[in-house]
């Protein structure tokens, strides 16, 4: 890839990502309306913000909140190559029972820097919605809110009964596109507080959990001595390469072992 380029996920419009790989390229004193998270792969660029300006490099990590002002631009003339992941704002305000407050940073951050570029290869990929969206809250209400994770209150008869409501709706629909939107709109819950309550409760995150009920579909299915390509299928894995690498992982072995015994 050379020059610019743009990811968007039809399912997920709440993000998208930026991809540089250029020479030359210089930006006016902007702002996004967005917030902006970005990490430098090769070269070193000049970041100034608000009147202060730092080197950006290779093993450092940006983060522009909403409507600050600011510009990025090259520090010499060899190649600059860096990723920025753009959060909307309605969406980040949703996802929180705490407003979640981001000060604007550059800095050396190798943590967050491979957290991010862990986060970017997920999101470009092809996991189903409900991985990725829970990753992308994971990754703002965790590693980069850089909060500890706080005491939650002991789970009542309704947050329990609607917790329950979550899981029956992934039981129902395991083999299905389950977006972390519907599972929101089911709890009434805010999307980081049903993620953290959930693990609380079942000890994974639902899409781990809907991964897990696909799984074990498809184990039945196969001791059946069904069609590989018709389990996955029905499963609701993307692809069979994909379905054969989470069975292994999930069972200990291929798909086709496993049918064959």
């Amino acid at each position: 890839m050379s020059g610019v380029s743009y990811y968007r996920d039809a399912d997920l419009p709440c993000f998208e990502i930026k991809f540089c790989d250029t020479q030359g390229l210089a930006y006016k004193i902007h702002n996004h309306e967005e917030l902006a998270l970005g990490i430098v792969d090769q070269g070193a660029s000049r970041f100034w913000c608000e009147g202060s300006e730092a080197i950006v490099h290779p093993g450092s990590f940006v983060v522009i909140p909403p409507g600050i002002f600011h510009s990025c631009n090259p520090a010499d003339r060899r190649t600059w190559r860096y990723k920025m992941l753009f959060v909307q704002l309605a969406w980040l305000e949703k996802i929180s029972d705490n407003r979640l407050i981001f000060a604007a940073y550059a800095g050396e951050n190798n943590l967050l820097r491979r957290a991010m570029a862990r986060l970017a290869a997920r999101l470009t990929g092809d996991a189903a919605p409900l991985e990725k969206e829970t990753r992308l809250v994971d990754f703002l209400t965790g590693a980069l809110a850089g909060e500890r994770e706080r005491p939650l209150p002991v789970s009542g008869g309704a947050d329990r009964k609607r917790l329950e409501m979550v899981r029956e709706y992934l039981h129902a629909h395991y083999g299905e596109r389950v977006t972390l939107d519907e599972l929101e709109s089911l709890s009434g819950f805010s999307k980081g507080y049903l993620l953290r309550l959930f693990r609380r409760e079942y000890q994974v995150s639902p899409h781990a959990y809907q991964t897990v009920l696909r799984i074990n579909f498809a184990k039945r299915q196969l001791a059946r001595r069904r069609p590989i390509a018709e389990v996955s299928l029905e499963a609701g894995f993307y692809d069979q390469s994909h379905f054969t690498k989470m069975f292994k992982q999930h069972v200990g072995s291929t798909p086709e072992s496993y049918r064959k015994h």
